[in-house]
């Protein structure tokens, strides 16, 4: 009888253990999925980046622009300046 108990109580062990690595499993699966979505869109936003930087390096002087004008291209701005005038350039995209 205690053969039996001993034997149940392993078995019931054993059982939880295998629940508790499929529950493992199961989190480092989504983990590992999360982990290959986040570098897709690193990988986009660096893309993303490398063409907005090469737009600007393309940018030349047209009609009706100044020296003054595009020696703005090499001047700091304000953060919510640039925010607003990137968020204005992905909406026309």
């Amino acid at each position: 009888d205690q053969l039996g108990d001993r034997l149940a109580q392993v078995t019931q062990e054993r059982d939880e253990q295998r629940r508790q690595a499929e529950a493992w499993g199961e989190r480092f699966t989504a983990l590992d999925e999360t982990l290959v979505e986040l570098q897709r869109d690193m990988n986009d936003n660096r893309l993303q980046l490398d063409q907005a930087l090469l737009a600007l390096d393309q940018i030349t002087q047209q009609e009706g622009d100044t020296d003054e004008t595009m020696e703005c291209l090499d001047r700091a701005v304000p953060r919510q300046l640039d925010g607003g005038l990137r968020r204005n350039a992905a909406d026309r995209d």
